[in-house]
C-alpha cells in the first residue's frame, strides 16, 4: 500500500504484475533495451513470516511488480507488446 502511494506521488505507474519470473525478466530486458527508466518490487510471501501482510493461501509464489514513469507508460506498453 505504501509503495503504491509513493509511486503515485513521485510519478510512477504500475506497468505489470506477474508471478512468472521469466516474464518479469523479459519485460525488464525490453524496457532496458528501449532506455525506459523503470523500477521493480518483488514480494515473497515466505519472507513475510511474522511480518504484517497477507499470505495468499498456501501459495508461496513471488509477486513481481514493474513500474515506469507515467510519461513513459504508453511507450512501455508498446514495447512490451511487440
Amino acid at each position: 500500500m505504501m509503495n503504491t502511494l509513493l509511486n503515485l506521488l513521485f510519478g510512477w505507474k504500475e506497468l505489470a504484475v506477474t508471478t512468472n519470473e521469466q516474464v518479469y525478466y523479459k519485460i525488464k530486458d525490453q524496457l532496458a533495451a528501449n532506455h525506459i527508466k523503470h523500477q521493480t518490487n518483488i514480494v515473497d510471501p515466505q519472507s513475510m513470516n511474522g511480518k504484517r501482510g497477507t499470505q495468499l493461501g498456501h501459495h508461496h509464489q513471488k509477486m513481481y511488480y514493474i513500474y515506469v514513469k507515467k510519461a513513459a507508460y504508453d511507450a512501455a506498453v508498446h514495447f512490451i507488446h511487440q
